[in-house]
C-alpha cells in the first residue's frame, strides 16, 4: 500500500479505485502499463465526424373556405368610399368585412387553435404608403385601410400588408376592417382595386 501512495504520480489519476481494490504491486504495474499503451494507441487515429439521418416531417393543408365581401350590410364586391372634399383628410369611413361561407366544406374543419393570415396585393405606392389610384381623375388620392376588430388591429399598407385572426373569430366575424377615402388635389373620379389571400395554418 505505501508503494502505491509513493508512486501515484507514475500512473493514470484513475489508480485511486485501484488502490481502494487493494491489488499488489505486480498488478498494479500490470494495469498502469496496459492503460499507458491504450491511451497512446487510441492517439494515433484522428477523430471521426458523426454522421446521422434526420427525419423532417409536416403536412399540406387542403383547406378551402370561402370568403365574401360584406360592406354597410350589402353582400357585393365593392366597397363605395363616398366622396371627400379636396385636401380634406378623409372623408367618411367605411366599414366592411370579408367573411367565411360557413356552408364551404372548408370551414369546418377551422377552430380557435388556427391562425388565419389574409395577405393583400395591390398598388401601394402612395406616399403614404396606402392604396394608391388605379384609375379616375383623382389620381392622388389613397384609401386608408385599417383592421379594426379586438384585439386583432393592423393598417394595410406599403410594408404591413398581412393581418390575422384566431380560427374562433374567423368563424364568427371574418376579417373587418375600417377604409376611408383619402383626398389628393385632384378633383374628379377615383377608383383603386386590391387582392387577398387567405392562408390557413
Amino acid at each position: 500500500m505505501r508503494y502505491l501512495q509513493k508512486n501515484m504520480w507514475k500512473c493514470h489519476p484513475g489508480d485511486f479505485y485501484l488502490m481502494i481494490l487493494n491489488i499488489n504491486v505486480t498488478t498494479y504495474k500490470r494495469i498502469c502499463f496496459v492503460f499507458w499503451v491504450l491511451l497512446f494507441s487510441l492517439s494515433e487515429f484522428p477523430a471521426q465526424a458523426s454522421q446521422g439521418t434526420l427525419q423532417f416531417t409536416g403536412s399540406v393543408s387542403n383547406t378551402t373556405c370561402n370568403i365574401y365581401l360584406e360592406s354597410e350590410g350589402a353582400v357585393s364586391g365593392v366597397v363605395n368610399l363616398g366622396r371627400a372634399g379636396i385636401n380634406a383628410p378623409s372623408g367618411d369611413g367605411v366599414y366592411f368585412s370579408l367573411k367565411p361561407d360557413l356552408t364551404s366544406p372548408g370551414c369546418s374543419g377551422l377552430s380557435a387553435q388556427n391562425r388565419i393570415i389574409m395577405v393583400w396585393t395591390g398598388n401601394f405606392s402612395h406616399p403614404l404608403g396606402f392604396l394608391a389610384a388605379q384609375s379616375g381623375e383623382a389620381s392622388d388620392a389613397a384609401v386608408f385601410i385599417l383592421q379594426d376588430q379586438r384585439p386583432y388591429s393592423s393598417y394595410i399598407m406599403r410594408g404591413s400588408l398581412s393581418a390575422f385572426v384566431d380560427g374562433e373569430t374567423f368563424l364568427r366575424e371574418g376579417f373587418i376592417y375600417y377604409s376611408s377615402l383619402l383626398a389628393g388635389k385632384l378633383a374628379g373620379t377615383f377608383q383603386a382595386a386590391a387582392a387577398y389571400t387567405v392562408i390557413y395554418n
